[in-house]
């Protein structure tokens, strides 16, 4: 059974921004303030996937693993019981599969 996962990624973008400021440090602090440009130069080596949130952004791999763990005769209590379609579908999917 295929799952549609959502996986987070980042990754560095450099770009410069002009600001007019009376010191080096207001210039700093007018930088920090001005919104995100909209282009900017890739910075090599600086795509990561974000592992360590990935349950955070696919709360049925929690219940599916719930399911996994969870004996054969005791599948059909889950049923209604899961928050998540996509966890409901596989209980629904491995009931079938282990009934045959």
């Amino acid at each position: 059974m295929k799952f549609t996962y959502r996986i987070p990624i980042e990754w560095s973008l450099c770009e410069e921004v002009t600001v007019e400021a009376e010191s080096l440090e207001d210039a700093i602090q007018l930088a920090n303030e001005v919104p995100l440009p909209s282009n900017g130069e890739y910075i090599d080596g600086s795509f990561e996937v974000r592992e360590e949130i990935v349950e955070e952004c696919n709360p049925f791999i929690r219940e599916v693993r719930r399911i996994d763990t969870t004996p054969r005769d005791q599948l059909p209590l889950l049923i209604g019981k899961l928050k998540t379609e996509e966890a409901q579908r596989y209980l629904e999917t491995r009931i079938k599969e282990l009934s045959t």
